[in-house]
């Protein structure tokens, strides 16, 4: 009789650790999620270029707000999946990942051209490459 107590209780505590567990591993994986889509939320911005510098260009956002991009060696330039191989241009659509420093520029840690198209138009062609 106390065998198969002993049995018993050691099904039920071999049930509630793995219970416990799991619980344990979707709450990790929970607030990994929410880091990371705060990380990224908070410090993209798209725009427009409306100007171009050696090392930072100005983008237009949704309306009239423009921003200073700041552009620096350890950048990552890509188009979408690839690196860009033909450079910026002005009137090109960007989205724009990293932190605002105290003076309110991006410090550009990603920028991702889009091919996005206005009004059925392709994105300009580059000035010079």
């Amino acid at each position: 009789m106390a065998w198969e107590k002993y049995l018993v209780q050691k099904k039920v505590l071999t049930r509630v650790i793995l219970i416990v567990g799991a619980i344990l591993v979707v709450l990790v994986l929970s607030l990994a999620a929410i880091h990371s889509y705060f990380r990224w939320t908070g410090s993209y911005y798209f725009g427009e270029i409306v100007a171009l510098e050696d090392h930072r260009m100005v983008i237009r956002e949704g309306g009239a707000v423009q921003r200073t991009v700041l552009i620096g060696p350890g950048t990552n330039v890509r188009q979408g999946r690839h690196a860009l191989t033909d450079g910026l241009r002005i009137g090109s659509a960007v989205m724009v990942v990293g932190p605002l420093n105290e003076r309110g520029e991006i410090v550009a840690e990603l920028i991702r051209v889009v091919d996005e198209r206005r009004n059925g138009k392709r994105p300009p062609v580059p000035l010079m490459q």
